[in-house]
């Protein structure tokens, strides 16, 4: 008998989540991805990838243990154009739709649309299709995909994993309503990178369901959180805690002394001291599509500081170096692709290492 797949990756780009799941053992991956650059990454890294359209792909062919979904971003992220923002009433309408659908029974079809706007509730295909017509972000019609993939696929997945940017938190909480009447156990919260090992204090909303374990305790954290006030006791702090103390961006990258080559300031070279917390705590983030390469200085920014990456302190990062942030292996390839596409995929990645962290969670429980 063929091993059933591990799990379908609805919008994988360059794989993160895949390559966190090898250390699991679990290698029997497929992921769906639109961006041809980020499909020539993940092929160039051995992963199975299928190019195209997902709202194309049926989901009653591909089954699969797990299923995990990481929906384009924009439409929500207060980095894009932030009109998914004011989505999020439509979002949630369409959920619901969809929950009086499986609470009905899943007796309404696609071709009985009048069945399918009253009493039966929403299928998912026409919650999508509707969702499509009235926001002003397309993109974000495709937050239902996991939706439609879990109630379509042969047989209902054994566990769940989604990912998103913080602001979708509302969105997951809807669903994890949905798959609750579906029959899992569901966790969902906002996790911080710096405490799963990962020299960033970027966060992510997340939702992760299992129809065989408890999840209600969420995964568990290893390493502390980043906090000004305790950067001068760190090791201190963690050992109260008994976990390991967050790692900074020094100890990441390898620097090991005063502000080196590697570390470069934009537009010009920052002072040493300007630069000196890359000593004491995790990075913010990557800048984003507009300078990829720069790391921005910490610190509050209010209106009027004009853009992050001109801020005192920014660093400049290479390749090599943003995929490390990132928690990719030092052997993964990128240079099948262009730097510019390299950077973003980077920069849209989930962390391997923190996929193998969520992986194994929603996989075991523990």
């Amino acid at each position: 008998m063929n091993r059933p797949l591990d799990a379908n990756i609805l919008f994988s780009g360059a794989d993160g989540w895949a390559t966190g799941m090898r250390p699991l053992g679990l290698t029997n991956t497929i992921g769906f991805e639109f961006n041809h650059a980020a499909v020539v990454t993940a092929r160039a890294n051995h992963h199975l990838v299928v190019e195209g359209d997902l709202s194309k792909v049926d989901p009653a062919e591909h089954p699969a243990l797990g299923l995990i979904g990481s929906p384009p971003c924009q439409g929500l992220s207060p980095a894009g154009n932030g009109a998914g923002l004011e989505d999020f009433t439509s979002l949630l309408w369409a959920v619901r739709m969809v929950r009086r659908w499986i609470e009905q029974g899943c007796m309404a079809t696609l071709s009985d649309p009048e069945l399918a706007t009253t009493i039966w509730g929403w299928t998912p295909e026409y919650a999508i299709a509707w969702l499509g017509s009235v926001i002003r972000d397309p993109k974000s019609a495709l937050i239902l995909e996991p939706v439609r993939w879990a109630l379509r696929m042969p047989e209902a997945p054994h566990w769940i994993a989604l990912e998103q940017v913080k602001t979708a938190l509302p969105v997951w909480e809807a669903l994890a309503d949905l798959y609750r009447d579906m029959g899992y156990s569901v966790w969902t919260g906002v996790v911080h990178m710096e405490e799963f090992g990962l020299g960033t204090t970027r966060e992510r909303a997340i939702l992760l369901a299992s129809a065989v374990h408890d999840l209600s305790d969420g995964p568990t954290k290893t390493h502390t959180r980043y906090h000004h006030s305790r950067k001068d006791r760190r090791f201190g702090y963690a050992a109260e805690q008994g976990l390991q103390p967050y790692v900074t961006a020094a100890e990441l990258l390898g620097f090991a002394e005063a502000i080196n080559d590697p570390v470069m300031a934009w537009p010009e070279r920052d002072t040493v001291a300007e630069a000196a917390w890359v000593y004491t705590r995790p990075m913010v983030a990557m800048v984003g599509s507009f300078r990829p390469d720069i790391a921005a200085g910490p610190g509050y920014r209010k209106p009027g500081d004009g853009p992050r990456q001109n801020a005192r302190g920014s660093i400049i990062l290479s390749v090599e170096q943003a995929a490390k942030v990132q928690g990719f292996p030092d052997n993964y390839v990128w240079d099948a692709v262009s730097e510019a596409d390299a950077r973003l995929q980077i920069g849209n990645a989930v962390p391997p290492t923190l996929a193998t962290v969520l992986i194994r969670f929603v996989t075991t429980g523990a």
